[in-house]
């Protein structure tokens, strides 16, 4: 088996770090449930990461898609979802097997 993680970032409309952020997520394929993390709980300013342990070997990858954010006082914007760097959708990043 393998492992994967990967770091969400959250921020508002002027690209302000959002800590308290609560991403919900799925891991594909199948055998991993949703996952969830809070952005700025593990000192992360807007971040926060999601692992899949135990991924099996006979997958050459895995993807993490992002369901919904919560945070009280404000509304999640799935439309609004980007990546300035180009390592994914926004919404879905895949993870290859090392």
């Amino acid at each position: 088996t393998w492992s994967a993680t990967v770091e969400v970032t959250v921020h508002d409309f002027g690209h302000n770090p959002v800590n308290g952020a609560l991403v919900h997520g799925t891991w594909s394929p199948a055998g991993a449930n949703t996952f969830e993390c809070t952005t700025g709980e593990t000192g992360g300013n807007g971040t926060c990461t999601v692992s899949y342990p135990s991924i099996p070997a006979s997958s050459n990858l895995a993807v993490f898609t992002v369901g919904g954010i919560t945070r009280a006082g404000t509304a999640y914007q799935a439309t609004a979802n980007h990546d300035p760097d180009g390592s994914s959708t926004g919404t879905m990043i895949i993870t290859t097997r090392p």
